[in-house]
């Protein structure tokens, strides 16, 4: 292979890994946003851990029912994770819709996690755009 079909390799490959990124960026900007919203305007309580299941739906993971008050009203549901019977657990709800539930350390570690695939992807993009860019400058690779 020349250094033209290398480098034509090269951008087709770099072109598809961004489009993948944006996309990947775009649906979990779209989490993101889901997740900050409920975590900076849900309601904050503590659940009851009630009891746990096996789901096992292309791969096994567990859910909790757990019951909690919401203006003095008994709500139940279900989060992700295994919890004894009796066990506390820290939950923001919907203020809107309180059947909708999450862990408030999941939410934060998603957020933490979102954050670091964005700062990831802003550097492998911004490092790839470099090297193409220095190539392109070298003396030796011009065409005349």
């Amino acid at each position: 292979m020349d250094d033209g079909s290398v480098n034509g390799i090269y951008v087709i490959a770099c072109v598809l890994l961004c489009v993948g990124w944006a996309f990947a960026t775009i649906l979990g900007v779209r989490v993101g946003a889901s997740h900050l919203d409920m975590y900076l305007h849900g309601g904050r309580t503590t659940a009851t851990a009630m009891s746990t299941r096996t789901v096992k739906a292309g791969e096994s993971y567990q859910l909790t029912k757990v019951n909690f008050f919401v203006k003095d009203v008994r709500r139940f549901a279900e989060i992700r994770g295994s919890y004894a019977e009796g066990e506390k657990v820290s939950i923001v709800y919907d203020a809107d819709d309180p059947s909708v539930v999450n862990r408030e350390f999941r939410l934060v570690f998603d957020l933490l996690l979102l954050g670091a695939f964005f700062v990831m992807t802003l550097y492998a993009v911004f490092t790839g755009l470099r090297r193409l860019w220095k190539k392109r400058r070298r003396p030796g690779l011009a065409k005349s």
